[in-house]
């Protein structure tokens, strides 16, 4: 999962200096493909805590 998130913050440092609509084509073509796999991990993980830990309750609020 962390992985995961450090590949996004590298994709909005490659796109800080860039103009709004060049942004927003990066995060289109490569932040959604990892935002879908970290929603795929959130949901296998919802399945296997306890529905009222704390974690459950992190996963519900991502």
């Amino acid at each position: 999962m962390l992985a995961l998130v450090g590949q996004l913050y590298a994709i909005e440092r490659e796109g800080k200096d860039t103009d709004n609509e060049t942004r927003i084509a990066l995060r289109q073509d490569r932040s959604v493909p990892i935002l879908v796999q970290i929603k795929l991990w959130l949901d296998s993980e919802q399945e296997v805590v306890l529905p009222r830990s704390p974690m459950a309750t992190a996963i519900t609020y991502a």
